[in-house]
C-alpha cells in the first residue's frame, strides 16, 4: 500500500482524481481497496498506487473514434448527451474537443513525476475546469482569455487527466443548473465505490456541493471550490 496521500475535499477535481485512480487501479487488481479515511483534522487518500500505471497512461496521444476517444484500450464517451454517464461535466467548446482536453492534459503529464500526481504542476492549454486550484477567471485577470488562444496555464495535469477518466465510471450527482454533489467513501473496491461517491452508500463520508463559476467567458467553464452540505 503507497503512503496515504493528503486530498482537499472541497476541490472536486481531487476527488474525481481519486475515483480515477480508483478505476486505474481495479483494471489490474479488481478487488484493491480505495478509498477516504480522516486523520488529524484532515482526509488522506489510501490507494494501493504503483507510478508506472499513470508512465503507462501517458505513453501515447488519445485516439478519436466516431463518437468516442480511445486512450489505449480505455473508452471514453461520458460527455454525449444520449448516453453518456456525466454529460454536464462537457465545459469545453468551440475550438476545443475531448480529444484536444485531453491530449494537452497528457502531454504536460508526460514530463512530471506520477509519484507526486496531486501536486504536480505543468502549464498547458486549453481547460478542463474540474480543479478549482488551476483555473482562471477573466474578469480576475482583467482580459479575456479568448483572445489568447495559445495561452498555456499552471495546472495540475494528472488531477485533471484522471478527473477526466473518473468521470466515464463514476456517476455525479445533479447538473448544470443547479450544482454537482459527491462523497468521499470508506476504502472498497471498484464494485462498492461509485455508489458510496454518490452518496447513496453506507461507505459514503459526508456530502460535498459545487457549481459551474462564471469565467467571464463564454467559451470555457469551471467549477467552484465545494462546500460541506453535511453527511
Amino acid at each position: 500500500m503507497a503512503e496515504p496521500v493528503p486530498i482537499d475535499p472541497s476541490n472536486p477535481g481531487e476527488v474525481l482524481a481519486c475515483a480515477g485512480l480508483t478505476w486505474l487501479i481495479a483494471r489490474e487488481a479488481p478487488e484493491a481497496e480505495c478509498g477516504f479515511e480522516p486523520a488529524g483534522g484532515n482526509w488522506y487518500f489510501h490507494a494501493p498506487f504503483q507510478p508506472r500505471a499513470l508512465t503507462e497512461l501517458v505513453a501515447e496521444d488519445p485516439q478519436e473514434g466516431a463518437q468516442e476517444v480511445m486512450l489505449g484500450d480505455l473508452r471514453l464517451d461520458w460527455w454525449q448527451p444520449d448516453y453518456g454517464l456525466n454529460p454536464g461535466f462537457k465545459f469545453w467548446a468551440g475550438q476545443q474537443s475531448p480529444r484536444s482536453v485531453l491530449t494537452n492534459l497528457i502531454r504536460a503529464a508526460r514530463a512530471g513525476d506520477p509519484a507526486a500526481w496531486v501536486s504536480e504542476q505543468a502549464p498547458t492549454s486549453g481547460n478542463f475546469g474540474v480543479d478549482p486550484q488551476g483555473n482562471w477567471h477573466s474578469l480576475r485577470l482583467g482580459w479575456s482569455v479568448n483572445e489568447h488562444r495559445h495561452l498555456q496555464h499552471l495546472r495540475r495535469p494528472y488531477v485533471e487527466l484522471l478527473a477526466f477518466l473518473a468521470l466515464q465510471r463514476f456517476p455525479v450527482q445533479g447538473d448544470r443548473e443547479t450544482g454537482f454533489r459527491y462523497a468521499l467513501w470508506a476504502p472498497a473496491p471498484l464494485t462498492l465505490a461509485p455508489l458510496a461517491f454518490a452518496g447513496t452508500s453506507h461507505l459514503s463520508h459526508g456530502m460535498w456541493a459545487t457549481e459551474i463559476e462564471d469565467t467571464g467567458s463564454d467559451k470555457y467553464k469551471q467549477l467552484k471550490p465545494a462546500h460541506f452540505i453535511g453527511e
